[in-house]
């Protein structure tokens, strides 16, 4: 059981904790403002040295010729497969095949 004079002593503790915690929200709050930092909506503002935004083309790159990709895979690979083991493949499927041999092999 807690004793008279040890329960004076947690209702003390509890009220300089809470009170301690409140004064230094305040006072993290008041320093941060104080340092310049305005509110979260302008916190973010991109800059640049010339006015005009550049355009950014979202189309998708064109996929090389046939020819070129078979070229790259077997450099890539450092083999002589033939083309017909990679007829199987259709551009799009050759081009993201040898995008991913060659980006883990270099």
């Amino acid at each position: 059981m807690l004793t008279r004079n040890s329960k004076l002593i947690l209702c003390a503790m509890g009220l300089m904790l809470g009170l301690g915690s409140i004064v230094g929200y305040f006072l993290a709050k008041w320093d941060i403002q104080s340092n310049g930092f305005s509110s979260s909506t302008n916190a973010i503002a991109a800059t640049a040295s010339d006015s005009k935004p550049k355009q950014i083309d979202l189309k998708p790159a064109p996929i090389p010729p046939r020819s070129e990709l078979e070229l790259k895979y077997r450099t890539c690979t450092n083999s002589q497969i033939n083309s017909k083991a990679l007829a199987r493949f259709d551009d799009k499927k050759l081009n993201d095949l040898v995008f991913k041999v060659c980006s883990e092999n270099s």
